[in-house]
């Protein structure tokens, strides 16, 4: 009785110990895919072309927007879709999805965000359209990546009280970039 009773507390303190290092295991890896995540996030909005207002003017005035990644939506969704964009000083913190959702394909949306590097949002949108294998590769990737990186049906607004940007609730947008 003693030796089944020395065996079972040998055997629970074994599962506790290797459930902890299991667990350790764990944490280092989402660490570093927390790591690789950021790294990524800043390495696209250095690439990026539009990084604020700015920025963007000064694209749409130098090509017409048909031989642009905008020239994918309609006029009507551009216009909507322009209009919707907050920039802080981390680039594009918030935009309204909907023009992206439910029309482009996953290679053309990822083309627009890349615009802004917030490309890495791609696959999480909504009702996108698949039509080829590159479509199918963007989407591919949402398995390496973190969803809560950005919050759905909020958007980044501005605090003039504090000077500082917070994510508040209004749906069909997101808020990628908000401190």
């Amino acid at each position: 009785m003693k030796l089944q009773n020395l065996i079972g507390t040998i055997t629970t303190l074994l599962l506790i110990l290797f459930s902890q290092q299991a667990l350790s295991e764990d944490n280092v890896n989402l660490q570093h895919k927390e790591e690789a995540w950021k790294e990524t996030k800043a390495t696209n909005l250095l690439l990026a072309p539009i990084k604020n207002q700015i920025d963007l003017q000064t694209y749409l005035a130098s090509a017409p927007i048909e031989n642009t990644p905008l020239g994918a939506l309609s006029e009507a969704e551009r216009e909507i879709f322009i209009n919707s964009l907050v920039f802080t000083n981390k680039g594009l913190a918030s935009f309204n999805y909907d023009v992206l959702s439910y029309g482009p394909t996953a290679t053309e949306i990822y083309s627009i965000l890349a615009l802004f590097g917030a490309q890495t949002i791609t696959p999480f949108l909504p009702g996108i359209m698949i039509a080829s294998e590159l479509d199918n590769s963007i989407m591919e990737a949402a398995k390496t990546l973190q969803r809560n990186s950005v919050l759905f049906d909020y958007e980044c607004a501005y605090n003039p009280s504090t000077g500082g940007y917070y994510c508040r609730f209004r749906p069909s947008f997101i808020c990628a970039q908000c401190p």
